[in-house]
């Protein structure tokens, strides 16, 4: 069997393979990410994996000190290397849209060939509702075109809450009106808004400017991140597929190819 580890800005995720080609062997763990939540799983999940596990593969922004304490710890633990996925100037089929393709980060990269991978005859826009929120295209011919990014909601109101007086850091809440009767609704409320309209403008003209640069090919939309059951309702865009483990199918499928 095989780890597939996913540590994000905000977030760990992990889960199983039981080949290569299988199906993830449970649902998907999800931890709010901290020194703390990884040494938490190492000792009580990825301990008990001795014996089961021959391959442990990894996709991480967390830095060298946080790819530093998991190596040594499966090594030690395990006695298992584990392998850190690198983003690539070419790699299963898709050419990297950056000029220096070391600066798109690893778990953009792999939702890009996981898209490319399930849907290889259309033109397919990545949207990861993170942290950051971030737009990648990946044409049918495997052509990366990057799009715009922007501030995810908790980055822009913990922004407001840092320059402005009397602004609270980022309240988790649902927006079901315009109006507010304070200062923190009025700002959640602003951001939401922002965040849907910028949203679903850039998803407009992606695709429009897909159309126009191939007529012929057919253009489809995956969703992926923590913010996207937050924002996609209220864009009013109704034909797009959620991917909540689609780093770790990229991750999957760099590990099938390396194997």
């Amino acid at each position: 069997m095989i780890l597939l580890i996913d540590i994000g800005n905000s977030h760990i995720k992990w889960n199983i393979k039981p080949s290569l080609t299988g199906d993830f062997v449970q649902s998907t763990v999800s931890m709010p990410w901290s020194h703390q939540s990884l040494l938490s799983l190492c000792v009580s999940h990825w301990q008990s994996l001795q014996g089961k596990i021959t391959q442990i593969y990894v996709s991480s922004v967390a830095g060298q000190s946080v790819r530093q304490t998991i190596t040594q710890w499966f090594d030690k633990h395990l006695a298992l290397e584990a392998v850190f996925a690198q983003t690539q100037s070419h790699q299963l089929g898709v050419g990297n849209g950056y000029q220096n393709y070391q600066q798109l980060g690893v778990d953009r990269w792999l939702a890009i060939l996981a898209a490319h991978h399930q849907l290889p005859d259309a033109d397919v826009i990545v949207l990861d509702c993170g942290t950051a929120i971030t737009f990648d295209i990946v044409t049918r011919r495997g052509e990366h075109l990057a799009g715009p990014i922007i501030p995810g909601k908790t980055l822009m109101i913990n922004a407001l809450a840092e320059n402005t007086a009397d602004i609270p850091k980022a309240q988790h809440q649902a927006i079901d009106s315009l109006f507010a009767s304070n200062t923190q609704e009025a700002v959640v409320a602003g951001v939401h808004f922002s965040t849907v309209y910028a949203v679903r403008d850039i998803i407009s003209q992606l695709t429009e400017a897909l159309s126009i640069k191939d007529p012929q090919a057919t253009s489809r939309l995956i969703v992926c991140g923590g913010g996207a059951s937050s924002i996609m309702p209220d864009t009013g865009i109704k034909n797009y597929q959620l991917e909540a483990d689609i780093v770790l199918l990229g991750l999957a499928l760099v590990a099938a190819r390396e194997s």
